[in-house]
């Protein structure tokens, strides 16, 4: 249903006024709203360029800055290989080998289109090169075995891996040189050829001069020595063998020297087939003597055997009784204790074995009590021995009341004074030790106080302890650094002076160490050094106006004013030198003009025929009268 129209109804005046106020008011808001939007307008874009400038920088900020290390410490095995490889190169970067080799299994199994490829290639490089280097140091100290295997670590896909390859192949060839030149010195000495073991050390020494090489050269040297030594010795035996070939003193005398040689040349084991064959010819002899009915020949024959020869039956009872006569009137003092004991219980064993029948039982019997005797004090000190191995005090207190247990008139009495002697310096030393321990705890300070106070707590050692040399030899090695200390700063002023060229000055600070003191010796000789230094400052001026004399042919005076420097100056050599060297220029110059000279020629004739020979003079030989020299010729 429609509405019905509004009816036209005529304004009045006042309705035309309100009607047009009414018209103004939209165009008011509207312009109100375009003041607002033209003013929001440029804040806006303000804070939109604001937000953007923010943003731009806080971007630059967030990639220029560096990112945070990773804790190399807490990096976990599925970390990001970035991170390993940092702290991989982090490590290595102390030059420590398993770092390194770490390093190395890390990396070994990445390919070659790994993002971190170059960066691996890079630090492969720096790793070879680290652990070729430490390499080549085990080999210049001569440990060629040790360089070879370190370097054999290194990974063929090393960048460097060609000059690893060429450095083991040296070091290789280095050895196996080494190894045949030795191999050919110990051929040489086992012929006793040294004029090649001595060719072979030095082609050791020329193959490369490093520490391990030259202890080795060393090593070689003594070991030449040793061996023409124990060749020396042993030719002196065979000649005295073979000179008297037919003496019991002189085979046992071969024998006991013959064992001496040092076991470690090669001269031992041609010595022992000798020693076979001298025992042997030791048992003849006896042999001899005893078909003979030289029973006491024969006994000395027999005691010169070696203990360790067991005799044959023919004899055997003739040498056990020999032995234990032997050790009946000299007792082996020498021995250990258990060798004794062992010999003893032998040679009783063995004479109890002699029968009746035998010509040597009665003598045999008779010895037997006596070794009884020796048996029963070798025991006791045996026992007295172990208490003292303890090393304390009360074991060495009782180890000496065992042992003064053997009377005087025992068989191994002296023995046993010197056993007990021995037990009471052991006593000695057990108990001065601690005081000799504390001093050197307080000297290890190494200050004066220190020092002065382990002087004091080593003196308390008395004279005659068993100590109390190695007590004073620790108070003298303290005196003398004390003095070190006391007089080093004197020497280092000295030094300061010497270094800023006040040479007498320093002079002056160092004669301050007296003679007496441990810096003595060392002051003198810079002393001496500095003085030389300011004799060749004064006197060089000198020998340059000599030798520029000379230059300009002016010998006499480059000689007259050389000779202005001193004997026990610094040029004083050097003066004399050019000396003489002026001195034969003026010699080999002055020779034609005396060649000339009516004495040089009335001289050159021979004389006459028929002149006697002068008689010979025996006295001191007269020397010809003083000439003038000629004048010098003018320079050429």
């Amino acid at each position: 249903m429609q509405e019905a129209p509004l009816p036209d109804v005529p304004l009045k005046v006042g309705d035309r006024s309100e009607n047009r106020t009414r018209q103004h008011r939209p165009s008011i808001l509207s312009q109100f709203f375009q003041g607002i939007s033209a003013a929001a307008t440029p804040a806006l874009w303000l804070g939109l360029l604001t937000l953007c400038g923010g943003m731009a920088v806080t971007a630059y900020i967030w990639l220029s800055s560096i990112p945070p290390l990773p804790d190399c410490k807490k990096v976990a095995p599925l970390a990001p290989d970035a991170e390993r490889l940092y702290c991989a190169e982090r490590d290595a970067r102390s030059g420590k080998v398993d770092a390194i080799l770490a390093g190395f299994n890390l990396v070994k199994n990445w390919s070659a289109n790994h993002p971190l490829h170059h960066r691996v290639n890079r630090a492969m490089k720096e790793w070879s090169r680290s652990l070729l280097e430490t390499a080549q140091e085990k080999a210049e100290k001569g440990d060629l075995q040790a360089a070879i295997e370190l370097a054999r670590k290194i990974p063929a896909e090393s960048p460097i891996h060609k000059e690893v390859k060429a450095a083991i192949a040296g070091w290789q060839k280095n050895r196996n040189q080494r190894a045949a030149i030795k191999k050919a010195f110990q051929a040489a000495l086992t012929r006793q050829d040294w004029q090649t073991a001595e060719d072979k050390i030095l082609a050791f020494s020329r193959l490369g001069i490093d520490e391990k090489g030259r202890a080795e050269v060393k090593r070689l040297r003594q070991q030449l020595a040793k061996e023409q030594a124990a060749w020396e010795q042993f030719q002196q035996l065979q000649a005295m063998v073979e000179y008297d070939p037919s003496n019991s003193d002189t085979l046992a005398e071969a024998i006991a020297k013959a064992e001496q040689i040092d076991s470690r040349t090669h001269t031992h084991a041609v010595a022992k087939s000798s020693i076979t064959r001298w025992t042997q010819s030791l048992l003849n002899l006896v042999a001899t003597r005893a078909d003979q009915f030289d029973q006491a020949g024969a006994i000395a024959a027999a005691q010169a055997l070696p203990f360790e020869v067991s005799p044959p039956a023919k004899i055997r009872d003739l040498v056990w009784y020999s032995r234990a006569k032997a050790l009946a009137t000299r007792p082996s003092l020498g021995e250990p204790l258990a060798v004794q004991l062992q010999r003893v219980w032998m040679t009783q064993f063995h004479l109890q074995q002699i029968g009746k029948n035998s010509p040597f039982y009665s003598q045999a019997q008779a010895v037997i009590p006596q070794l009884e005797k020796q048996l029963q004090d070798l025991n006791q000190l045996q026992v007295a021995n172990s208490a003292a191995r303890v090393g304390q005090i009360p074991s060495l207190q009782l180890a000496i009341q065992i042992a003064q247990g053997i009377e005087p008139d025992r068989p191994q009495r002296l023995q046993a004074q010197s056993l007990i002697a021995r037990w009471k310096q052991d006593i000695q030393r057990v108990a001065d030790r601690p005081a000799l321990l504390a001093a050197q705890n307080l000297a290890a300070d190494n200050t004066i106080p220190s020092l002065k106070a382990a002087i004091a707590q080593a003196s308390v050692i008395a004279p005659g302890r068993a100590l109390r040399s190695k007590a004073q030899a620790a108070i003298s090695k303290w005196n003398r650094q004390i003095q070190i200390i006391e007089d080093r700063p004197i020497l280092d002023q000295a030094k300061t002076l010497a270094s800023q060229k006040k040479l007498k000055a320093a002079i002056q600070q160092a004669s301050k160490i007296r003679p007496e003191r441990a810096l003595y010796g060392e002051a003198q000789k810079f002393a001496q050094k500095w003085t030389n230094l300011i004799q060749i400052a004064e006197d060089q001026p000198i020998l340059s106006r000599a030798k520029s004399q000379a230059a300009n042919g002016n010998l006499s005076g480059a000689i007259n004013t050389a000779s202005q420097i001193g004997s026990g100056r610094a040029l004083f050599d050097e003066a004399q030198r050019s000396i003489s060297d002026w001195s034969a220029q003026i010699e080999a110059a002055n020779r034609p003009l005396r060649r000339h000279s009516p004495r040089y020629r009335q001289n050159a004739y021979p004389p006459p025929a028929y002149a006697s020979a002068p008689p010979p003079y025996l006295g001191r030989p007269m020397l010809p009268p003083r000439m003038h020299p000629f004048p010098e010729l003018p320079p050429p």
